[in-house]
């Protein structure tokens, strides 16, 4: 069993740190609060949200936790669906399930769960998780902003997301629907002391130790993602022929996981064109990529401007690359996932 959980949902022991903020959203929900949540992918977010948040919720019986998943909406239909389906696993804790000839419009979902709200028998809390997605579906945040709007104020509403530059426009623009909604929560990295402490705690079930110099570079290597330092710090602690870790280990152990998994990888890029595929490979080399416009980057992908910023756009949409700003606010782009970056760098 492995003792490093990643590729599924974690419970409340397997979370490293994220206290303050669990602190503050658990605050906002007794408070009956909107919270938007944000951070990266495979930081965390929907374990905290379904295992700690709507754990602690139901522990009422009459508290209902609707968790809807927005990652695949494409419609409005699609959003109805999800609210629905959402509703109905909620619902069967209180011996109902809601039978639909036809799926209702998800404002009419909404209608309803404030109906029941209102009733005073159950309380609902309602939790929106990737819900940048709908910023792609016309009309589809004006009718769910009018919506989230009309419910009764003792209902609690969580909108979660990882992609920064479509929460940015639905949530920090002017006239934008949900301009200034909410209380805002982030998940940025975790400390690095914390996650030493957090990977010798594991380490330590197999008689092995990480120094904090070594579980430094683990953790930059791997772009301080959580889902890829776990699966890493879980690849070595099960080899038995190691004893100390230190910068050759962990290289040595990136390069094996990432060459046994080579398919994988592979598969992932054949969805990509030739195009998009040379623009990945130069950002992997390049680490960060400061400047994609630059001749020294387009010499790379034998690109136009205008076509490296339609790739790059695409990536964003689809969490492929992120982009970031350092200290001193400049923008670059790196790879979503280090482990993918590692396998470009070293086999193409």
């Amino acid at each position: 069993m492995s003792v490093f959980v990643y590729d599924r949902i974690l419970d409340e022991q397997d979370i490293c740190n994220f206290k303050k903020e669990i602190a503050r959203l658990q605050q906002h929900v007794n408070n009956d609060d909107c919270i938007r949540l944000y951070g990266l992918r495979n930081f965390g977010k929907t374990s905290i949200l379904k295992n700690l948040i709507g754990h602690q919720w139901t522990k009422d019986v009459n508290n209902i936790f609707i968790y809807s998943d927005f990652y695949n909406v494409r419609s409005l239909e699609d959003i109805s669906l999800e609210l629905s389906l959402a509703l109905n696993r909620a619902m069967p804790r209180h011996g109902q399930l809601l039978d639909f000839i036809k799926i209702p419009p998800f404002d009419l979902t909404l209608e309803n769960i404030g109906r029941l709200n209102k009733e005073g028998k159950l309380r609902f809390l309602l939790v929106f998780d990737e819900f940048q997605e709908i910023a792609k579906i016309p009309k589809a945040e004006a009718k769910l902003r009018g919506a989230l709007q009309d419910l009764a104020a003792n209902i609690p509403v969580v909108i979660s997301g990882s992609k920064y530059h479509l929460l940015h426009k639905m949530f920090d623009v002017p006239k934008a629907p949900f301009h200034q909604w909410g209380f805002t929560i982030e998940l940025n990295y975790i400390d690095y002391e914390a996650y030493t402490k957090y990977i010798n705690s594991r380490l330590s079930q197999s008689d092995k130790e990480i120094d904090f110099e070594t579980s430094v570079y683990i953790q930059d290597r791997l772009h301080r993602i959580p889902e890829s330092i776990n699966k890493i710090c879980e690849f070595i602690r099960i080899d038995p022929s190691i004893k100390k870790i230190d910068r050759t280990i962990v290289d040595k152990k990136i390069l094996e996981f990432v060459d046994i998994s080579r398919s994988n990888y592979g598969t992932i890029l054949s969805n990509f064109t030739p195009k998009e595929n040379k623009v990945l490979t130069s950002i992997a080399k390049q680490g960060k990529s400061y400047n994609i416009t630059g001749s020294q980057f387009l010499n790379l992908t034998d690109l136009s401007k205008s076509g490296v910023h339609a790739i790059i756009n695409r990536f964003l949409d689809q969490s492929v690359v992120y982009r970031f700003e350092d200290g001193e606010h400049q923008a670059y782009y790196q790879i979503a996932d280090p482990l993918l970056e590692v396998f470009l760098t070293h086999y193409r």
